[in-house]
């Protein structure tokens, strides 16, 4: 290859590094829940869970129990959920954790800091909600609501961990 040659082949390497960027950097969500980022630090998270299944009746809004592993935080460190669900979100309200069925479905916390290891959610059910008949149409919250410290420096979160039927 010229010189010339060589230079240009620089150059085009140096744009399409440059163009990569935005999509390397958007990446760093996956490597920091693989432990391999530097940037976000290595942070404990609590972990929530309902150890059964939870049923509401159409219609109706019951009060679930929530059990939280704290992994060695201290019981007096403020805790919060929050959501990664787009139609919770579009809502604009914070306390609405998921929402199902086209929103017939809606799971909500009181919005308030808490400590220690228990907390309540509250499941409430439309009167036209889809009714469960298999395990296939029950609703889990794994993937759409979280748990994590309030004052938390990473982006790093623990699942609620909930199963909903609808009767």
């Amino acid at each position: 290859m010229r010189p010339s040659h060589l230079t240009f082949a620089r150059r085009l390497l140096t744009v399409a590094l440059i163009a990569a960027l935005p999509v390397a950097l958007s990446a760093c969500g996956n490597c920091a829940d693989s432990g391999l980022c530097k940037i976000a630090p290595d942070e404990t998270q609590p972990y929530a869970v309902v150890q059964t299944l939870v049923e509401v009746q159409r219609g109706q809004t019951v009060s679930v129990p929530v059990s939280i592993d704290l992994r060695g935080i201290p019981q007096t460190e403020l805790l919060e959920f929050g959501t990664g669900d787009p139609a919770a979100k579009a809502t604009g309200d914070s306390r609405v954790l998921a929402v199902f069925d086209g929103g017939r479905v809606v799971v909500r916390w009181s919005g308030v800091p808490l400590t220690g290891t228990q907390a309540e959610v509250q499941v409430t059910a439309a009167a036209n909600a889809k009714v469960a008949v298999t395990p296939g149409d029950y609703y889990s919250t794994g993937d759409r609501a979280y748990i994590r410290k309030v004052k938390s420096k990473t982006i790093r979160v623990s699942p609620l961990s909930m199963t909903v039927a609808v009767r």
